[in-house]
């Protein structure tokens, strides 16, 4: 009796491990044990600017809605540069009291609102500089050229988007759009030595607690609670609303438009080797809206502004290349 008892508990016990080891587990001693869990490279979220960056510091280009997307447009946020860490200029200029920080937007209702949106979360998280919101791009130059210690950049969720809430009449779009890359590559090529940080509006609007809180770090604020971040990012709810009118008025770009605003990004981005060329072309396009240009071009008369390249100069008053492509 006791021979057959051991003989069925053998069996039963030689079943459960079968049955088990065709799980992958087995009470073996040789059995094989889960591998642990790869454990995640730690990194400084402010550097993952809306998207992953390549080693170089370049953006990659994050997902865009294709009903907004021109043909060229990955490449162009590809050039969108930002510049964190302790080799980017970050110094108080001469005569300032304290940091000096540009809210960089284009003009435009959305971009307008979302910068006032900015500014006042920025006031209301103890970042302690001195608050500049502009549309013109920095002169050229290092930081003593600008006079800023460090550069928020707001790019667009596409470039449809921002050319209609620059441009509402819906005219002289292509022109538009040139102006507004060239102004992104003057900014991108500031980058190149200064501190700044390029935030792109579909990720604030789409993941506000995450981007603001790149934001916050950047400008210098403290350790931010859950609380202050969705406060914060509660202010952004205008913006939303004005993020909505820009989509359904983008919707109403014609197939032909899309396919000349196709062809002007292209043309921009083959002609400047994707915005690399030195300096980038003249924001002053011929055809293009005397006051956008304006806008959109240095200002050389700016507190701790020194437009000490002619470049500059002839930006701020528009001889640059007047009346050409240039």
């Amino acid at each position: 009796m006791k021979h057959r008892q051991r003989f069925l508990l053998g069996i039963f016990a030689a079943g459960l491990c079968i049955g088990a080891m065709m799980g992958y587990v087995c009470s073996s001693p040789w059995a094989a044990t889960p591998a642990p869990a790869k454990e995640l490279a730690a990194s400084e979220p402010i550097q993952d600017v809306a998207a992953a960056s390549s080693a170089d510091g370049q953006r990659s280009a994050p997902a865009t809605p294709q009903v907004f997307s021109l043909r060229g447009e990955a490449d162009f946020l590809n050039t969108l540069r930002s510049c964190i860490g302790h080799k980017c200029l970050a110094g108080v200029p001469e005569g300032a009291s304290k940091d000096r920080l540009a809210l960089l937007t284009p003009p435009g209702r959305l971009s307008s609102s979302v910068g006032d949106a900015l500014r006042q979360i920025l006031m209301a998280n103890g970042v302690d500089a001195e608050i500049i919101s502009t549309t013109h791009a920095p002169p050229y130059g290092y930081g003593k050229s600008h006079g800023y210690t460090r550069i928020l950049r707001l790019a667009p969720s596409s470039l449809v988007e921002s050319v209609v809430d620059l441009n509402p009449s819906g005219e002289k779009l292509q022109q538009v759009l040139v102006q507004l890359v060239r102004w992104h590559c003057r900014i991108s090529h500031v980058a190149a030595h200064t501190s700044l940080l390029t935030v792109r509006l579909s990720d604030l609007l789409s993941a506000p607690s995450a981007e603001l809180e790149k934001v916050l770090r950047f400008a210098g604020s403290g350790k931010l609670s859950h609380r202050a971040l969705d406060k914060a990012a509660e202010t952004l709810a205008e913006a939303r609303r004005e993020a909505t009118a820009v989509e359904d008025r983008a919707l109403g770009v014609s197939e032909a438009q899309r396919g000349a605003l196709d062809q002007a990004l292209d043309e921009e981005l083959a002609s400047s080797h994707n915005l690399r060329d030195w300096p980038c072309k003249t924001i002053w396009v011929a055809g293009a809206p005397a006051d956008v240009s304006k806008a959109l071009s240095p200002d050389c008369s700016m507190p701790h502004t020194t437009c000490s390249v002619p470049r500059d100069r002839c930006e701020q008053d528009g001889s640059c290349g007047k009346g050409s492509k240039a």
